[in-house]
């Protein structure tokens, strides 16, 4: 029962991406492929998470937006701490920090801020 959502949501993802991408929405992407990392991650399958997140990087990157980026470190973050990979996940937050405070983004440099607390109370890091 619990899993239901999850599977009704990844559904309506898989049907909105093919319509961002039609619309070159990169954004509208990000977000779809995002949001399907997390839900993988939460149905506890990490070994399909880095097509999600490989996807993201690669359209990050054609499009040049760092905010993008920001977003695909944030969930990068999430699923390496969900997967008890610690250092990861500390590697990946300094990163968004780190571009965040670069590029004055100050949500994501607040939800780094965020991660780098977490990992502290729970690892030590």
């Amino acid at each position: 029962m619990l899993l239901s959502p999850f599977r009704s949501a990844q559904s309506n993802l898989r049907e909105a991406l093919p319509a961002f991408v039609s619309l070159e929405d990169v954004r509208g992407q990000v977000a779809c492929l995002c949001l399907l990392a997390e839900i993988t991650m939460h149905q506890s399958r990490f070994d399909e998470i880095p097509s999600w997140l490989g996807e993201t990087e690669m359209l990050t990157a054609a499009h040049g937006d760092q905010s993008l980026l920001v977003q695909t470190l944030g969930t990068a973050t999430r699923v390496s701490f969900t997967n008890c990979d610690s250092t990861a996940s500390a590697a990946l937050a300094e990163h968004m920090l780190a571009l965040c405070r670069t590029i004055g983004h100050r949500e994501g440099e607040a939800d780094a801020h965020a991660c780098l607390a977490v990992l502290g109370i729970f690892c030590g890091a």
